[in-house]
């Protein structure tokens, strides 16, 4: 089952349930999306302790690039950082592809290279699909 978190874990689905509210009673693992870019160590790390706080499981992390890079490339540390900080492993990195969703057809083949499937259908207790 897949889930989308409709903006993040302390979102309120009510007035008194929150996305991790509803996330532990479904019993759901999370396989958390990050941005990899400036500000995503703080908001990933509030957001996994979040999880943890409240027990759900958490399998690991995508970071992803939604915006057009800058001219000027950040070279910083952030996903190093987050992952040594964070203790959870990362299952890839999706680059900004221009257009999506509409160019996914272009994309597909190039952004699942970029993640490491097996690693995350064995993290899932699921084989290979055929």
């Amino acid at each position: 089952m897949l889930v989308e978190g409709i903006g993040g874990v302390l979102v309120p689905v009510t007035v008194d349930l929150f996305v991790v509210d509803l996330i532990k009673r479904l019993g759901l693992p999370v396989l958390l999306v990050a941005r990899a870019g400036l500000g995503s160590i703080n908001h990933t790390l509030l957001t996994l302790d979040c999880l943890r706080t409240h027990g759900v499981p958490i399998l690991g992390l995508v970071f992803n690039h939604p915006a057009r890079p800058p001219a000027d490339p950040d070279e910083s540390a952030t996903i190093p950082t987050i992952l040594r900080l964070s203790h959870v492993r990362s299952f890839g990195e999706l680059p900004y592809c221009e257009g999506l969703p509409a160019t996914w057809p272009r994309h597909r083949d190039a952004l699942i290279a970029r993640l490491d499937v097996q690693g995350l259908l064995d993290a899932l207790g699921l084989r290979k699909l055929a």
